[in-house]
């Protein structure tokens, strides 16, 4: 059973997507069900059945019928003087907005390294935390927005609000058509599933702000889990895993999947992406260097560049992972320090 709860009037279209969709699922498995009766020549049983499901299938366009009149309602409203639009929406009305330039809230999310996300709009903010999960992590989950996918690849897939959108990295697309109390249920949905500690507040409207992690100070003793950086691990591991049969197949199509970028934080690059021989593959779509360019790895034949974007919190799942994989810490460390020194030597370049 669902539950459905409208706050005000604003969650209307997504409470009647909602119920389109549950009612949907119910008309599909009654269809399932009918046609198997029929094969089994229960053809009163399956006539009854199918009956009532010819019956929902007219309920569900009553239902699209009545979405498509709340749209030209809220629609209706936007062509008000500013003082009528107010009085709307104070009242809970409609999800209209009186000063598009300065939003009555936005969302302000902070990750577990000290970096804020916090821009005028909250859709924006919403993308902007997403596109730092990563966003292919995020649409495996299959949440929903208004009955359509929250997050895709494809403008199709959103019909009912194909405007309100925000356009992320990768050529993801997000559904941002809800109000922002909605956005921060969203995004706390999503950080648990990710296991991901993220401070999500409601303020009102805020300047821009994205605010990169203090560095930290070089304090292997105190703060650091592993005297060396995680840039300097991955660099000085991957190449000695290229000869180690602990590296199996499986885990390097783990790595070249998109959802690796969320579990080793970084920052939306899969760990590796496949050498193709084609002019600045180690570049993103910006332009910008995500891979090491002087690093070829060879795994299994498969060709892969290793990304450069790992933030300073993914030292933790990364050893964690090469634990797993039966590379122990101290293992790890010493082929550091057979690349770079004792602890506390400068990163520099591997001799490849």
């Amino acid at each position: 059973m669902i539950q459905i709860q409208i706050k005000n009037l604003a969650d209307v279209p997504e409470a009647l997507a909602l119920v389109n969709e549950e009612v949907g699922k119910v008309k599909k498995a009654i269809n399932d069900a009918g046609a198997k009766a029929q094969k089994e020549d229960r053809r009163q049983i399956a006539r009854e059945a199918l009956d009532y499901a010819d019956g929902l299938d007219a309920f569900i366009k009553k239902i699209e019928k009545l979405g498509e009149e709340w749209k030209a309602l809220e629609a209706s409203i936007e062509k008000a003087t500013p003082e009528a639009r107010e009085i709307v929406r104070a009242a809970g009305g409609t999800r209209v907005v009186v000063d598009p330039v300065s939003p009555k809230s936005g969302l302000r999310v902070t990750f577990p390294d000290g970096t804020v996300i916090a821009t005028p709009k909250a859709s924006t903010t919403q993308a902007r935390t997403i596109e730092r999960l990563g966003p292919a992590a995020v649409a495996a989950f299959g949440f929903r927005m208004n009955g359509e996918p929250l997050l895709t690849r494809t403008k199709k897939d959103l019909k009912k609000y194909p405007e309100s959108v925000e356009t992320l990295r990768g050529g993801w697309i997000l559904s941002t058509h809800s109000n922002t109390q909605r956005k921060a249920d969203d995004l706390k949905r999503i950080a648990d599933r990710l296991g991901v500690r993220l401070k999500i507040e409601i303020v009102p409207g805020v300047s821009p702000t994205i605010k990169p992690p203090k560095s930290p100070k070089r304090n292997p003793g105190a703060s650091s889990p592993f005297p060396f950086k995680v840039g300097q691990v991955v660099k000085a591991v991957f190449p000695v895993l290229q000869r180690d049969a602990r590296m199996k197949k499986e885990y390097v199509e783990d790595l070249l999947d998109e959802s690796s970028s969320a579990r080793f934080k970084t920052g939306g690059n899969p760990v590796f992406k496949e050498r193709k021989g084609i002019p600045d593959e180690t570049r993103d779509a910006h332009g910008h260097h995500r891979y090491y360019p002087n690093l070829p790895l060879v795994f299994h034949g498969r060709r892969v560049w290793l990304t450069s974007q790992f933030d300073p919190p993914a030292i933790t799942p990364v050893l964690d992972w090469l634990d797993k994989l039966g590379m122990s810490r101290s293992e790890v460390l010493a082929v550091c320090e057979k690349a770079y020194g004792k602890t506390g030597a400068k990163q520099g370049e591997l001799p490849l």
